[in-house]
């Protein structure tokens, strides 16, 4: 059960005039059955701390703990999951989505959502990714993975500052990642830290061409020859392997990216493994590229929170 102090403590971040703007806004709280926005936030905020796995368990949970409830706004009255169940169903998403952007507005003015590294980089810095969501078939017909599985993807591009949401995408599980890419449209002059499976060189030519730099893991078996090696700090960074600038050889990728790229093989300690790196910059020192893309990490631990 989560804990109600530190329940409230994660409310009290909450401005309530963001809150009270999107409901005036959308006039969401007529016809509400007596459950207000307000009050469905907090139920579905409680569900996710929680983890409760259905709306009987939110309304259990909170009547188990309905003592705490007065200072936050629920005076006497606990949500009924056939309540819940009504609104969820009918008030409009839009409300909890401008309460959204109204929180990013607002900590991102007061400087809250500044990064703590790469300061030095004066770009946005994205990270992409996609996780895999199991689904019933019995439910969701159209999202057939396996014979007897449904799954969707959730491809995620997070904002390095603060790593918040700018762009969530659902799409059916078999559907590759790069088919995804191929239309994700990027800004100009900005860095993306992705993982292999996004790895398409003619988009990787197209974005270099928009002056953006892209930081991935190298598949195996990508045939490539070496142009230069790069100096090595091993004092500094021991783990650090391999600096150097390569051209692509195989048919398909010599076609696709003909420019130059720089691979740097990293020693992973933790998995006892080598790690490829693949960048089209040439100017950033090894250990800040390794860092970038170790900072992939903020998405998995983003993944951990939001998935079931």
């Amino acid at each position: 059960m989560t804990n109600i102090s530190f329940f409230k403590q994660i409310l009290n971040i909450i401005p309530p005039n963001i809150i009270q703007k999107a409901v005036e806004s959308h006039s969401s709280d007529a016809y509400s059955k007596g459950i207000t926005t307000y009050v469905q936030m907090l139920s579905m905020i409680f569900c996710q701390l929680s983890k409760s796995n259905s709306l009987r368990e939110i309304e259990y949970g909170m009547q188990s703990t309905l003592g705490d409830w007065n200072h936050l706004g629920i005076k006497s009255i606990i949500p009924k999951r056939t309540n819940l169940a009504y609104n969820n169903q009918m008030r409009d998403h839009v409300v909890f989505r401008d309460i959204y952007y109204g929180l990013l507005k607002h900590y991102q003015l007061t400087g809250e959502l500044s990064r703590q590294k790469f300061k030095e980089i004066n770009k946005k810095i994205y990270i992409l990714d996609s996780s895999m969501i199991t689904l019933s078939l019995k439910l969701f017909d159209w999202a057939q993975y396996q014979a007897t599985k449904g799954a969707i993807k959730l491809h995620t591009m997070l904002d390095y500052d603060g790593c918040m949401p700018s762009y969530l995408f659902i799409r059916p599980g078999k559907q590759s990642d790069v088919s995804f890419a191929q239309n994700l449209i990027l800004p100009k002059n900005s860095v993306i830290m992705m993982d292999r499976g996004y790895q398409d060189f003619d988009l990787f030519n197209q974005w270099n061409n928009q002056g953006i730099t892209f930081v991935t893991r190298l598949k195996e078996k990508v045939l490539h020859e070496k142009v230069r090696e790069l100096e090595l700090n091993q004092q500094d960074s021991p783990n650090i392997l391999v600096d150097e600038i390569i051209r692509l050889t195989g048919e398909d990728g010599s076609k696709n990216y003909p420019g130059q790229l720089r691979r740097l093989v990293i020693y992973d300690e933790k998995n006892n493994d080598l790690v490829e790196i693949l960048t089209n910059n040439f100017s950033w020192t090894a250990e800040t590229i390794s860092e970038l893309y170790r900072a992939r990490w903020s998405i998995e631990v983003f993944f951990r929170y939001i998935k079931p």
